[in-house]
């Protein structure tokens, strides 16, 4: 089941990093969460879903998110969390391979096919 929030809501909510507003609670205690941003979705985009875009913990995902995951950036979630900011299909993937790595993995839907997910925050069961 998927909250609906609207854009006055989040806006409304909107902290001095702008992550909260999409980000569940556990993310709240935590300064600047690492921003996982697809590269089909530029900074003006993301504003305009209530998201303000921080310079110093944003990572672009790459084409081939699998690779990229494996590469690293699984390890560097899995210690750090993470928010992520992807389209639909990208969510999907990203919310796949944090399971497979018991990763926890909480998905918001924001637009027609923006979707955010926070990553990391507690252990998952299983």
């Amino acid at each position: 089941m998927i909250d609906p929030i609207t854009r006055r809501t989040m806006i409304g909510v909107l902290g001095a990093s702008g992550l909260a507003a999409v980000a569940p609670p556990a993310f709240a205690a935590v300064r600047s969460p690492l921003l996982l941003l697809d590269a089909d979705i530029d900074e003006r985009e993301a504003a305009r879903n209530g998201v303000i875009v921080s310079q110093s913990q944003l990572m672009r995902l790459d084409p081939d998110l699998v690779r990229q995951w494996r590469d690293g950036l699984g390890a560097r979630v899995a210690g750090e969390g993470a928010l992520a900011l992807v389209r639909w299909d990208k969510a999907f993937i990203l919310a796949g391979l944090a399971r497979e790595d018991r990763i926890e993995a909480q998905q918001r839907r924001l637009g027609r096919s923006l979707f955010s997910i926070a990553l990391g925050t507690g252990t998952a069961s299983g």
